[in-house]
């Protein structure tokens, strides 16, 4: 049996914003998608993110998306280091898809869930110090952390090019017929709980719908950041 992928993709400045630095990267014949989340402000934040994608893009097998990962973090972090932007970079998740089972590489808090059964999960953690914290945090801290309003809350700990070394993180899993996915950055899971992801990924629901569902909802919300995302179905 060989496997068929279906994606819908968009990225959006939202409301507040004036230009988007995140990137999106999809290619169903090869079961990869990418989402990457620039930050450095303006044109270096833009530049990071595109980055990513395009090293991305060349890849076909896991062991090429290592690579793709390695070349975007050097690329990047010479780049900020010749031109001295203390700040340039980018988070990403990044997803291939095969036969029996899938593999999503990320670092920074970009995220991937995966619907199934009606069941959401998500499968990447954030690299943030909040995260992190939550660990040992108690009392306010606690309760901060936990709906996102602590000030180190959003606080990378792991992005592209913030370090001449990358270590990023790699999860695999078993791959079934129906299995519905999100791949989306923090402009659309910091105004959303997993709970409500996983109702407008509801697979009764049309890719198109699903992700109209979560743009409308972000942008009730106010669209403070860009948001991206991608909606990947398993059809077969």
């Amino acid at each position: 049996m060989n496997r068929k992928f279906a994606a819908n993709a968009m990225s959006d400045t939202g409301k507040v914003r004036k230009g988007n630095e995140d990137s999106v990267f999809k290619a169903e014949d090869r079961g990869l998608f990418v989402v990457a989340d620039g930050m450095g402000g303006g044109a270096e934040g833009e530049k990071a993110s595109k980055w990513v994608c395009e090293e991305f893009a060349k890849a076909g097998t896991i062991e090429e998306m290592n690579t793709a990962l390695e070349r975007a973090n050097s690329k990047v972090y010479e780049y900020a280091k010749e031109n001295r932007f203390k700040m340039m970079g980018s988070t990403v998740v990044a997803m291939k898809l095969g036969e029996n089972e899938g593999v999503i590489m990320w670092a920074g808090d970009s995220r991937a869930y995966r619907l199934r059964d009606g069941k959401v999960e998500q499968l990447t953690r954030d690299h943030t110090l909040g995260n992190e914290l939550k660990k040992v945090a108690t009392g306010q801290m606690a309760k901060d952390l936990a709906t996102r309003k602590h000030p180190l809350a959003h606080m990378l700990t792991k992005a592209i090019g913030t370090a001449e070394e990358l270590k990023f993180e790699k999860t695999r899993f078993t791959l079934n017929t129906g299995d519905r996915f999100l791949m989306c950055t923090d402009g659309v899971h910091d105004l959303l709980s997993d709970e409500e992801i996983g109702a407008m990924l509801d697979k009764g629901k049309t890719r198109e719908a699903a992700m109209a569902a979560i743009k409308a909802k972000v942008e009730e919300l106010g669209a403070h950041d860009n948001f991206t995302m991608i909606v990947v179905d398993v059809e077969g």
